[in-house]
């Protein structure tokens, strides 16, 4: 069964234009598009090669997007100062505005890629971490409970490179917290 071109309500996000986030979408449905073609393939049996070496780019191009679009999606919800997730950030981080410091500190790593909160599954501790290739650098053993895309096309039209460390911050102050809080709860 292909996998489906998920949609998602942005309509509420701003300070990133529409035009950025078409285009961020229409390279997302290229990354179903192309996993769809190749799992139909491999279910032919024609060109195992190419399925081993390129499945987990275009697998964790749809995954690590949905998970990213996901977040950002529906009504913004605040960040809960007393719930699960809150109570994570203050053991991990010492608080919301320590790992929201960490965060914007990690921002400003040059280079592409993607920020994660993850949580290890052999310690239970949340970490943020830097991925520069999805199909390489995904923690392995993690819940991923948040991504925050920093490759250019997902902040460029808006932000200028110096300005990503607010793209970071305008992106934090709108993201839905429940849907972060409820990956906590299940393991996403």
């Amino acid at each position: 069964m292909p996998h489906p071109v998920r949609q998602f309500d942005l309509s509420r996000v701003r300070r990133i234009w529409g035009r950025t986030l078409e285009l961020h979408l229409g390279l997302y449905k290229g990354y179903v598009e192309q996993l769809n073609k190749l799992t139909g393939k491999a279910a032919r049996g024609s060109d195992r090669e190419s399925f081993a070496r390129r499945f987990a780019f275009e697998h964790n191009g749809v995954a690590l997007h949905e998970h990213f679009f996901d977040a950002l999606s529906g009504t913004a919800a605040p960040m809960q100062r007393t719930g699960a997730l809150a109570g994570e950030l203050r053991r991990c981080f010492g608080g919301y505005g320590e790992w929201r410091s960490d965060v914007r500190e990690l921002a400003s790593v040059r280079g592409i890629g993607w920020i994660a909160l993850i949580r290890s599954a052999t310690t239970g501790r949340l970490h943020n971490v830097w991925i520069d290739l999805h199909q390489l650098a995904v923690p392995a053993m993690t819940d991923v409970l948040l991504l925050i895309d920093l490759w250019e096309h997902a902040w460029l039209l808006d932000y200028a490179p110096k300005d990503r460390g607010r793209f970071v911050s305008d992106l934090i102050e709108q993201l839905n917290w429940s849907v972060v809080e409820a990956r906590l709860g299940q393991g996403s």
